[in-house]
This record gives C-alpha cells, sequence and structure tokens, in this order.
C-alpha cells in the first residue's frame, strides 16, 4: 500500500516524525511505502500564494502515477487556501484514497476540513493517528476506517479525545522517501536550496531538527503547542530526546548530506534543559558535528542559563539566536497570555548581548504589532525597549515583526476580524492599517524599526537619532490625526523590496 504525506508549509517535521515513526513499525513497513512531498514554495515570499500551474501538473502527475491509498496533509492557517484550492483536483486523480488531515489549523478548525473534502482530522501528533489508519486501511479495507479511530475526528464520529502521544520524539526522517515539489518537477531532499527567509535567516541548504517539544511560555496568539486542544497546558507537548541522540543523529545526516551547511533546531524554547545537559551538548555538538546552527529561546530560559551556558553553544557553533520580545509594556504581555515581563526581556537581551558582542552571530528579536488593544504609550514602551538593545558588539542585530495571529480557533479569535496571510512584515500599504491599531503613525513607526538590521546609527529603517522628535506627543497626534501626511513619511521612508535586509 502506497501512503503519500504532504507538507504544504516551511515547517516540514511534522511529515518527517511521521515517516520515521511509520518506517520504524516493523509490521507496516513490509506492508506499506510511505512518501514525504514537502510542497513549501522555496520562495518564502511565495507559501501564501496558490500553486502554479506548473507545480499542480507536477504533483498530480506524481500522485497519478504512485495511486496512494492514503494522503496525509499537514495544515497552518496560511496555506490553508492553497491547500483547499488543491483538495478538489487531487481527489479526483484518487477516488477511492483516505485524506487525513493533521497540524494545528486542522485541529483548530477540523469541521471546515471535513466540509471541504478530507476525511478525517488527527487531534494531536499525527504518529498514533496515522499507525492506526494505516493498519485499519490494512485490515479491513477503506469500510474500516468509518468505524471510531481513537484521535481522530470523521463526519460520521464527529468529535473525539486527543490522540495519545508516544513518549519520545522521533528524529525526523532523511532519505530517498522525502521529496520537493518545485517548479520543474519532484526533486529529492539533499537538492532544496531554500531562500533566506526575513525572519529564518542561513535557511540555505539546512538540516532541520528537534530535541524536544513543548515551551515555557503559554501564549494566546501561539499556535505551535496546540493549545486549542490541550486546554493551554503547553507542557502538555514536552517529548524529549537524549541530547546524546540528537548529536550522533544530526552527524549521520551531515556524513550522508555533505551538501548541508546549516542546523536548525525548532525546539520553541532550545534552552529549557538542565545546565548539566546543555554543557554535555556544546561539547559534544562542537566535536561531532560543528556545523553552524539555529536556536529559538525565550527570556526565563536565557536568564536562568546565563552567559557560561551562552558562552558555551556560541563555542559549539551558534549562529543565530531568536527570542521573542512581542512587547514592551506589562498589561499587553499579560493579555497574550505571556508569563514574562519587560524587565525579563531586558536582562535577557543584555546576557545575549555579553556572550555574543565579540562574534559575528546573528542575534534575532521578534515584536508582535498591530495589536488593536494597544494604546499609543504602550506601543512607545516597545518602541523604547528596542531602543535600548545594545549595538556595541561584532553581532548582527536583526528585528522582525508580525502581526497579532488571529488563529483559528484560539482564545482572541474575533468574528469580525478578517483572516490575514501575511505574516512577518510590515504593511505593505495603509490600506488597513487605520482600523488595526489605536495610533497608526505609531504602529508604521514601530513596524518600520523592526524591519531589518539594528546598528549603532539605525534601528531597521529609521534613524536612532530621529527617535525622540519622532515621538514627541503633539507630532505624533498630529500625524494620527492627518492621515495623508502619514501616508507622505510612509512612501518616503518605507524600504523597497527588503532593501534593509540586504
Amino acid at each position: 500500500m502506497d501512503v503519500v504525506l504532504i507538507s504544504d508549509h516551511p515547517m516540514t517535521l511534522g511529515v518527517q516524525f511521521l515517516m520515521t515513526h511509520l518506517k520504524d513499525q516493523a509490521d507496516l513497513n513490509v506492508s506499506c511505502r510511505v512518501r514525504g512531498i514537502l510542497a513549501s514554495s522555496t520562495d518564502f515570499s511565495r507559501i501564501e500564494c496558490p500553486y502554479t500551474v506548473a507545480e499542480r501538473e507536477h504533483l498530480e502527475n506524481y500522485l497519478g502515477k504512485t495511486k496512494p491509498e492514503i494522503v496525509g496533509i499537514s495544515t497552518i492557517e496560511r496555506t490553508r487556501r492553497r491547500s483547499m484550492l488543491l483538495l478538489p483536483a487531487i481527489r479526483k486523480i484518487l477516488p477511492n484514497a483516505f485524506f487525513l488531515a493533521g497540524g494545528v489549523d486542522a485541529i483548530a478548525a477540523p469541521h471546515f476540513y471535513l466540509d471541504n473534502g478530507i476525511d478525517g482530522v488527527a487531534m494531536g501528533d499525527g504518529e498514533t493517528v496515522m499507525e492506526a489508519v494505516l493498519k485499519r486501511r490494512l485490515n479491513g479495507g477503506r469500510e474500516a476506517l468509518m468505524s471510531q479511530v481513537p484521535g481522530m475526528i470523521t463526519r460520521q464520529h464527529p468529535s473525539s479525545d486527543p490522540a495519545s502521544t508516544p513518549d519520545v520524539l522521533p528524529m525526523p526522517y532523511y532519505g530517498e522517501d522525502l521529496l520537493y515539489l518545485g517548479q520543474d518537477g519532484m526533486k529529492p531532499w539533499v537538492e532544496d536550496d531554500r531562500k533566506d527567509h526575513v525572519q529564518f535567516v542561513n535557511r540555505k541548504r539546512a538540516i532541520d531538527m528537534y530535541t524536544q517539544r513543548g515551551c515555557t511560555h503559554k501564549c494566546a496568539f501561539c499556535a505551535q503547542d496546540l493549545l486549542a486542544l490541550y486546554g493551554k497546558d503547553s507542557f502538555r507537548n514536552s517529548r524529549r530526546r537524549p541530547v546524546e541522540d540528537v548529536v550522533r543523529y544530526i552527524g549521520s545526516v551531515k556524513s550522508n548530506y555533505p551538501q548541508k551547511q546549516f542546523v536548525y533546531f525548532w525546539d520553541l524554547d532550545f534552552l529549557r534543559k538542565p545546565r548539566a545537559e546543555l554543557l554535555k551538548f556544546a561539547e559534544l555538538y562542537r566535536s561531532q558535528v560543528g556545523l553552524p546552527f539555529f536556536v529559538f529561546v525565550t527570556e526565563k530560559s536565557v536568564n536562568a542559563a546565563g552567559l557560561e551556558i551562552l558562552t558555551a553553544l556560541v563555542s559549539a557553533g551558534l549562529r543565530t539566536i531568536n527570542m521573542g520580545i512581542q512587547s514592551g509594556n506589562s498589561r499587553v504581555l499579560r493579555g497574550y497570555n505571556r508569563l514574562n515581563t519587560p524587565q525579563e526581556s531586558e536582562s535577557a537581551i543584555a546576557k545575549i548581548n555579553e556572550a555574543t558582542k565579540n562574534s559575528d552571530i546573528e542575534v534575532l528579536y521578534d515584536v508582535i504589532t498591530y495589536n488593536p488593544a494597544e494604546t499609543r504609550e504602550e506601543i512607545i514602551d516597545t518602541i523604547r525597549l528596542i531602543m535600548r538593545i545594545p549595538t556595541n558588539g561584532g553581532q548582527v542585530i536583526r528585528l522582525s515583526t508580525h502581526k497579532l495571529s488571529f488563529n483559528t480557533g484560539q482564545a482572541h479569535s474575533k468574528e469580525d476580524q478578517p483572516h490575514s496571510f501575511e505574516d512577518y512584515q510590515d504593511f505593505k500599504t495603509n490600506a488597513s492599517i487605520y482600523q488595526s491599531t489605536q495610533s497608526p503613525y505609531l504602529s508604521w513607526l514601530l513596524g518600520q524599526m523592526m524591519r531589518g538590521k539594528i546598528s549603532r546609527s539605525a534601528i531597521g529603517s529609521v534613524r536612532r537619532d530621529y527617535m525622540e522628535k519622532l515621538l514627541d506627543e503633539s507630532y505624533v497626534a498630529t500625524m494620527d490625526e492627518h492621515h495623508a501626511l502619514n501616508q507622505v513619511l510612509y512612501e518616503a521612508v518605507v524600504p523597497r523590496d527588503n532593501e534593509a535586509f540586504l
């Protein structure tokens, strides 16, 4: 039986975990050929766009030849429309296949997917659900899938408890059954050459990896921990893998694919480990792998780890460190259900600066912009926090902005909020800014600060020595009152073609 798993977004590891888990099941490995198609565009600016004619043809031809009986689709909100536009054509090619959706968007809105051509939705981590689906299909045919499968919702069985989760996180699959969909057809994984993204720099020829799931925060705006399903239990998904296993596995991937030049750790908080384990990782990684690598961190974990751990990771090959600031105001952070304070952010920024100032490491800070509930004073709190980021070292400091996300199913979602399929960017025009913030001018200014690199003289595309004048109370009021002036300033200052990132 042929099985095809499709990942239609940049985070491909969910499908790669599934492939490893299924291939490790001896009984399934004999009866099933599991292939993965990484169908996200290699151009990050296109991941929300419909498939091109060429991409559709290549995918349809491939599915027509392999004729899989099970098709799994991994979902996020940003690529929902793209996936749903393609689904009817695939169903015509595979009229008898069973289509199973998983991932944060399908879990948040399962009945949307069921109403639009999906047969089942895996509620939670998909390994055990997909394993059960394959075994049911092998033993009883397609009809057996219409009965209750634990952890799966269907039209016949519209509710289910979350799927049980294996204790240990699988290592992601890398091998001949992993393909990329491109304009010129299917390519082996090794040939991938992703373009750099505004937020995720150094993405070219990268090995993606996890050491654990879960996060120290329980943020209302985040869907990464499947909070809509698991009642905001951020730690529920904390599936650890011994660092020795992880380092050994990365070493084997590096040996098999010497073209790979970078490692991305997608742990939502890489430093959420015991100090001894982090020091062991740094030692093993430096001696056995040595490739530059990327990590996400949080304020609390940076402050807990301290300079010794950060310095050890830098010595081991840490090349990019990404921390979310999100806001410089305590009330706004509480509204996000984010368990930190601006003071903790500033303390963590100081520690990161001290650990990286003698290197050319990239330090990336994120902020959420265009929150309709923020006051002028609260936006200014964030601007001033960014202004205090030290610039006295050799590191490259990058700034990234993303709009407040209204992910389907999240607690803060509002029916009157239109879906946005744009993220990690400033407004491209001022068309909607006046309905999205209490201070269009300050939100615009913050967006400009968060576009690109920070240096001694400039923050993003705004010079530091202009900031006090730009934040003058009467100036802010005038710019908010006269939208045409704000438009003129926008046209004069906004970078063209992300020039701040060059």
